[in-house]
This record gives C-alpha cells, sequence and structure tokens, in this order.
C-alpha cells in the first residue's frame, strides 16, 4: 500500500485473509492492521485508514 508512510507496505493480514479464502470485506476490514499512516495536507491518520480500507475492498471486487 502507498501513502501510508515513507515506503510502501504490505499488508500482511489482509493478505492472509484473501489467502485463506475471506471475503473482499472481511479482508478490506485488516487493511489498516499494523499501519502507522501520516497525517499531513492531505489527510489525518484516521482518513487514510478508512481510504485503505476502501480501495482494498473495491480492488477486491472489480
Amino acid at each position: 500500500m502507498v501513502n501510508m508512510g515513507s515506503t510502501p507496505v504490505r499488508a500482511a493480514d489482509a493478505e492472509n485473509a484473501l489467502k485463506s479464502g475471506g471475503s473482499s470485506k472481511e479482508v478490506s476490514e485488516l487493511a489498516d492492521s499494523g499501519l502507522t499512516p501520516p497525517t499531513d495536507i492531505h489527510g489525518n491518520e484516521s482518513y487514510r485508514r478508512d481510504l485503505a480500507k476502501v480501495l482494498l475492498q473495491r480492488a477486491l471486487e472489480n
């Protein structure tokens, strides 16, 4: 995942849930696990966590 820190981050919990057959909703709920997104002029930590979940769910459904 990008824009969650200074380097790309691998969402390991979400990846493992996907490998074990989790639904897109279940997997996306784990998207922010282990992330420490920065707060800046483009969004605060809460916004970035929500965005990670929404974007992952959309990617899995399309």
